[in-house]
């Protein structure tokens, strides 16, 4: 059980450095030394909510990520991120 918890943190040492909270997924991180710990695409730095409220404007994961110079797949793994936040 603490191997599974313990599988979406990077450690340096002791102490957590970057936490993978979307079903362990590479795409979104907090990083507390990147834009302020909030959850970010982990690529280009892009805060979640950003990418999530713009495919809301925009109606498309496509351009959103032409807009944003993100991976369609990150862009659609902010928006489920988002979506469970918002659920929880």
């Amino acid at each position: 059980m603490l191997e599974r918890t313990f599988r979406d943190l990077d450690l340096e040492g002791d102490v957590v450095t970057r936490w993978r909270p979307y079903q362990g997924r590479d795409t979104i991180v907090i990083d507390p030394r990147r834009s302020f710990g909030q959850p970010i695409a982990a690529e280009t730095g892009v805060p979640t909510v950003a990418l999530a409220d713009a495919v809301a404007a925009e109606g498309s994961a496509e351009r959103v990520a032409r807009l944003y110079d993100v991976a369609v797949g990150v862009v659609r793994d902010a928006v489920r991120f988002e979506e469970s936040l918002r659920a929880a």
